[in-house]
This record gives structure tokens, C-alpha cells and sequence, in this order.
């Protein structure tokens, strides 16, 4: 089943900057400022013309992903490009800890069991999440 994964356009940056997905998943770009989404040649700031967005400050911009590959793409507003605005779509296979572009996360549950010396048992359950890492991998 293919998905929609949101990008932020605000403040002259990408959130995320890096996405992950599967091919048939599509990137919706939500702009919030004044900025258009050009793909590039490579991290640089070179203009690939394959797919861009208009210059937006209000609206969205959808771009589906049908096959496998590596993807770059920034700002051409100004100089946004080469003060950073730059992101990159990695399309591939993804393990399923990854493939939701959320962080790891795991659980920790101890129990522990206390007698008292007329026979009666409590029990003690604790429960502890961790966040692994924010990073989402490209396997």
C-alpha cells in the first residue's frame, strides 16, 4: 500500500530533509513560506529540470516516486540552494523498523514478585521506553 510522507517548507528548510520510502510512495512538499522543490543533479545545486514545483508560499506540491533510486532535490529561490536548503528522497527497499519514517523506539518490562512471610505475593510491573534513534536508515 503506498503512502504520503509530509514535507515541511519553512524558514528556508526541508523537515525532514531526508525521507525514505518505497517506490510507489509519494512526497507531499507543504509550503508555509515563499520557496519551490527542483530536483537536482546531486547535493549540488545543479538543475536536473526532471520535476519541480512552482514558486508556492501557501499550498503543496506531490511528486510519486515509481521507481528505486536516489533522489536529490533544493530551493531555487534566491540563494536558498546554496545556504543548505537541499533534501534528498531515497526510494528502496526498507526494513520494517524504518519503513514508516518514525523513530526506533523498544520496551523494557521488568517484573518483580515480593512475598510477605504469611504467603501473600505482590507484584511489581515497570515499564520503560526508549527512543533507539531519530535517524531513519536507507538499508
Amino acid at each position: 500500500m503506498s503512502k504520503i510522507i509530509q514535507v515541511e517548507v519553512t524558514d528556508d528548510i526541508f523537515t525532514p530533509a531526508t525521507v525514505n520510502i518505497l517506490a510507489g510512495d509519494t512526497v507531499q512538499w507543504n509550503f508555509r513560506s515563499f520557496h519551490n522543490v527542483y530536483e537536482t543533479v546531486d547535493s549540488s545545486c545543479t538543475v536536473k529540470n526532471t520535476w519541480n514545483s512552482a514558486d508556492l508560499s501557501t499550498g503543496t506540491y506531490t511528486q510519486t516516486f515509481a521507481n528505486n533510486g536516489t533522489f536529490y532535490y533544493a530551493c531555487t529561490v534566491g540563494n536558498h540552494c546554496q545556504m543548505g536548503m537541499k533534501g534528498v528522497v531515497n526510494v528502496g527497499a526498507l526494513s520494517s523498523a524504518t519503513a514508516n519514517n518514525s523513530p526506533a523506539t523498544t520496551t523494557s518490562t521488568t517484573t518483580t514478585s515480593i512475598s510477605k512471610s504469611n504467603g501473600s505475593k505482590f507484584v511489581v510491573l515497570s515499564t520503560a521506553f526508549y527512543i533507539l534513534s531519530s535517524t531513519i536508515l536507507f538499508l
